[in-house]
């Protein structure tokens, strides 16, 4: 919730699952959300380059296209890049995309990451390799920063403990699951 004198802005994260069968109506979604920063995860191949829409609508950011499943990441923005920030980064593992945009006279750097699933996948070796990027993302003075994504692992799990650690961040409350299960009930 917004405080004294900030500034308001709506962060989406958004999970659009690299075999989603309806990309149209997903970015008809996405736009309709009108949120100024949008962190990506699972982006199917070609989803950015055959919808100029969504790259019109947001201009600034970082989209790191994957060869490899899940798919890619994104952090897409209305806002400006913040000058003289850590570069653009994005990468397969830990499966992630950053950028830093510019918030009045304050910079907000943004990450969004994927975890591989706990059990079978390389979530905790993803976490380890994103140490390598925590540092960018320490909050200082005039930054501030946000790490949002699909973490494959709820918000009290050891999982987003350790992520949060690394970055020095703290999970905020608030929040509930979207995710929508094909389980009964």
């Amino acid at each position: 919730a917004p405080t004294g004198d900030g500034i308001e802005l709506v962060l989406v994260s958004a999970n659009l699952r690299r075999g989603n069968s309806v990309p149209d109506a997903m970015l008809r979604d996405l736009l309709a959300l009108n949120a100024d920063i949008l962190a990506l995860q699972e982006i199917p191949a070609g989803f950015l380059e055959d919808r100029p829409a969504l790259r019109r609508a947001y201009p600034h950011g970082r989209a790191h296209a994957s060869p490899i499943p899940p798919g890619g990441r994104a952090v897409l923005s209305r806002l400006p890049l913040a000058p003289g920030a850590p570069p653009m980064r994005g990468g397969d593992q830990p499966g992630h995309a950053a950028a830093s945009f510019q918030v009045g006279a304050a910079t907000l750097r943004v990450m969004s990451v994927h975890f591989d699933w706990p059990l079978i996948g390389a979530q905790a070796m993803q976490i380890d390799r994103f140490a390598r990027f925590a540092d960018d993302f320490r909050p200082a003075h005039g930054v501030h920063a946000a790490l949002v994504g699909d973490f494959n692992a709820a918000a009290w799990s050891r999982a987003v403990a350790r992520a949060g650690a690394v970055a020095g961040a703290a999970a905020v409350s608030g929040f509930n699951g979207t995710w929508r299960g094909a389980a009964p009930g």
